[in-house]
């Protein structure tokens, strides 16, 4: 299992608290991100962070590639209204015990 993390960002105009649309998909991501679906059971949503003010999301998840990570994405509705760019992340201990090798 790998770590990734998904950089999620919106317009203002797509902002739920000022879309109606969005407000609605917005107070089911967090469940849906975390149920277990048919094609991304092996998924596990590690942390989600906010930048309310930015219009900035983060989703850090363990999966096997990204494009399961992604297939949740898309299941909870969290590129309905942003666009995301998902990256493999790795630990500072580990990269850095690799350095010392």
């Amino acid at each position: 299992m790998g770590l990734f993390g998904a950089f999620a960002v919106h317009s203002s105009e797509s902002c739920p608290p000022n879309n109606i649309k969005s407000r609605e998909i917005f107070v089911e991501i967090k469940d849906k991100l975390e149920k277990n679906t048919s094609n991304n059971d092996a998924i596990r949503i590690k942390s989600f962070y906010m930048s309310v003010l930015k219009n900035k999301w983060l989703i850090i998840s363990e999966g096997h590639n990204p494009f399961d990570i992604n297939n949740r994405l898309i299941d909870a509705g969290v590129r309905n209204f942003n666009s995301v760019k998902i990256v493999p992340l790795k630990k500072y201990d580990d990269v850095l015990n690799k350095i010392k090798q």
